[in-house]
């Protein structure tokens, strides 16, 4: 019987095929998790954003509601009663 010599390179095709698969995942991996860290860098943005927008509403909240005091202690109470 003959002993075959080498392997051909059609032997090796699967083996080559699976670490191009595997390399293929890992690179996706890769940018789904460069996507999903870009998110939630714009997210944490977004919120911070948001959480300055709140503060100042609630600075323009409290000073209306001192100017608000002070209208209604020089009003008269005679006018009062006709803004209402």
């Amino acid at each position: 019987m003959a002993q075959p010599s080498r392997y051909s390179w059609r032997d090796w095709v699967p083996v080559i095929t699976a670490f191009v698969m595997l390399a293929g995942m890992l690179l996706t991996a890769g940018g789904i998790l460069n996507q999903v860290k870009d998110h939630e860098r714009r997210l944490s943005i977004l919120e911070q954003k948001r959480d300055a927008v709140d503060d100042k509403l609630n600075v323009i909240d409290v000073r209306t509601a001192r100017i608000e005091g002070k209208i209604e202690t020089l009003m008269p109470d005679s006018k009062r009663g006709q803004s209402q």
